[in-house]
């Protein structure tokens, strides 16, 4: 089962590498948009961009900004938790230890990784143990 929990881990560990590196992209991508505010009014002026935000052009961009600014921040936090997910999902991959499992699974969980939760919980089931190893019944 510690070989499957490996096996299980680095997997999660490149899909983790891969959310953070698209994580990053559309962050940027809507800090970019959020920093156009002239686009966005052009947008709502021609009909382009709708929203439900009842005030005059200014007021609906402002809004618009706000909320992608803050879906922005919340990419940010995700990619930092990503990133640690990945770091602790190596480290326990490594070293194998229960504490290292625990960490990892909860990271999985944060960062939503499926693939890292079973790994982590093959890895506590398999409480730290090589397979190579005889075990006790």
């Amino acid at each position: 089962m510690k070989k499957a929990s490996d096996i299980l881990l680095i997997i999660g560990f490149v899909l983790g590498i891969l959310g953070v590196i698209i994580g990053i992209v559309l962050t940027i991508t809507l800090f970019s948009v959020a920093g156009n505010r002239d686009a966005i009014i052009e947008g709502l002026k021609n009909g382009t961009i709708h929203t439900s935000f009842v005030g005059d052009v200014e007021q609906q961009a402002d809004a618009i900004i706000r909320l992608v600014r803050g879906v922005a921040i919340g990419g940010v936090v995700g990619v930092i938790l990503s990133i640690v997910f990945c770091v602790v999902s190596l480290l326990a991959e490594r070293k194998g230890t229960v504490g290292l499992y625990i960490a990892a699974l909860i990271f999985s969980v944060l960062a939503t990784n499926i693939v890292s939760i079973v790994g982590a919980i093959l890895g506590l089931v398999s409480g730290g143990q090589d397979d190579s190893e005889p075990q006790e019944q």
